[in-house]
């Protein structure tokens, strides 16, 4: 009798284990399932930053179509500090481009190109002096200043001291 209990009790618990093992393992569907889950979560993230893990990148919530546009237009605007008047410029005295140094020697082969309009500035031709000794003409230079920004178009430094940059 004892024996015969005894090996009832041993298929028991061969059926138990068995049970808890099947049950713990996923199932070839469940497999299957899984892996589409997680190739459909590979090709969203690679379609899209995730955010936190690309710098500068921020989630902006939107709750119906349009509000991106009406988003964008509520955004701060960056506007560069100008100069209001061809006067001001006036601080900046106008000089004449010569091609021989403060020396007097000649800067043999030294060609001078104005960097907004990319035309060469000939020795002799009025051009305006700036702090920071870039070279422009003076048309070019004066419509950056009263047009674009109050700051040397190559190096950036800002010409109008009074003028505080804008917080962007």
């Amino acid at each position: 009798m004892e024996t015969k209990t005894t090996g009832f009790v041993i298929i028991l618990l061969v059926l138990v284990i068995g049970y808890l093992i099947k049950s713990k393992l996923p199932s070839k569907h469940n497999q299957d399932a899984q892996n589409e889950q997680q190739t459909e979560h590979s090709a969203v993230a690679q379609e899209r930053p995730v955010p936190g893990l690309v710098p500068g990148f921020h989630i902006v919530e939107m709750s119906r179509i349009g509000d991106t546009d009406e988003h964008i237009e509520s955004l701060p605007k960056y506007t560069p500090a100008l100069f209001s008047s061809p006067q001001e410029l006036s601080r900046f005295p106008i000089i004449f481009w010569n091609k021989l140094d403060e020396h007097g020697n000649n800067r043999d082969g030294e060609s001078i190109t104005c960097a907004l309009c990319t035309k060469e500035i000939p020795q002799g031709v009025p051009i305006r002096s700036i702090p920071c000794s870039h070279l422009f003409h003076i048309s070019c230079l004066d419509s950056y200043l009263l047009s674009v920004a109050a700051s040397c178009p190559e190096c950036a430094v800002n010409l109008h001291p009074g003028l505080a940059e804008p917080a962007v």
